[in-house]
């Protein structure tokens, strides 16, 4: 996490049940942090994770990330 500062926008590609992507979107703090990962189990418990805590600049999503369904930036 050394690397992600304060108005970074992250993707985390297989971020699993996403404790480390939410502590990503709370570093970011005005940035965004995308959570991607196939098992749909393990995004529900991100999102209710990142509910708890407050991070809406985070968002997640059940894909494959070899074919992921997010625009390049």
């Amino acid at each position: 996490m050394q690397r992600v500062h304060r108005g970074m926008n992250v993707l985390d590609c297989g971020c699993g049940p996403g404790s480390i992507t939410v502590g990503f979107a709370q570093i970011v703090a005005l940035g965004r942090v995308v959570g991607v990962d196939l098992n749909e189990d393990d995004i529900r418990r991100v999102e209710e994770l990142a509910r708890i805590v407050e991070t809406p600049n985070a968002t997640f999503r059940s894909a494959d990330i070899y074919a992921l369904p997010l625009a390049d930036e």
